[in-house]
């Protein structure tokens, strides 16, 4: 579409914020018949399969974060018209975020980008686990003398820690990762 057929910027990020914030949500808990299934129904899902689908890969790599800040007219209008696409059932969500979910998996397999989870958990270091007496770091896991630390750091001796929690109330675990409290 010629530049001068484009509309307004801020009519776009209108339209855009819409569809995300409200509409699509709506669909997608009114259980629409836009669509045969709706596989999500939080704003930001519908934000991440749009614009990864505009972007043709994690968007974070071709937007800077907020995306509606630093989107660009053109991608606003794609990304509005894959909105009103879903919203209409003429565009597949359920294809769209198969698609975004194979694209973040196999970014996160290659060595361009890494998750913060998998950031924080890739400096943790079992404390303990170059013990004379253990002859593997996994078996250490399961201990009460094992501590999570930043890799940063020095590891603590455990006989030498002193008013601290015990191991087994500091140690963490994957759901200590993924889960609130």
């Amino acid at each position: 579409m010629p530049a001068e057929k484009i509309p307004r910027r801020s009519t776009l990020l209108a339209r855009y914020t819409s569809l995300i914030d409200k509409d699509l949500p709506r669909a997608a808990t009114s259980r629409s018949d836009a669509q045969p299934r709706w596989p999500v129904h939080l704003n930001h899902c519908f934000g991440r399969i749009i614009l990864d689908h505009i972007c043709a890969r994690p968007w974070k790599e071709v937007i800077e974060p907020p995306a509606v800040r630093n989107m660009t007219p053109g991608q606003l209008e794609q990304a509005v018209q894959v909105g009103e696409g879903i919203l209409s059932g003429k565009v597949d969500l359920e294809r769209l975020n198969r698609e975004s979910l194979q694209m973040r998996a196999k970014s996160r397999t290659g060595h361009e980008r890494k998750s913060k989870v998998d950031e924080r958990m890739k400096h943790a270091i079992h404390v303990g686990s170059e013990s004379p007496t253990r002859s593997h770091p996994a078996t250490s896991i399961g201990t009460a003398t094992t501590e999570i630390q930043e890799a940063d750091r020095l590891p603590l001796d455990p006989d030498q820690v002193q008013g601290r929690p015990s191991p087994r109330e500091t140690r963490k675990t994957i759901r200590d990762y993924f889960c609130r409290k």
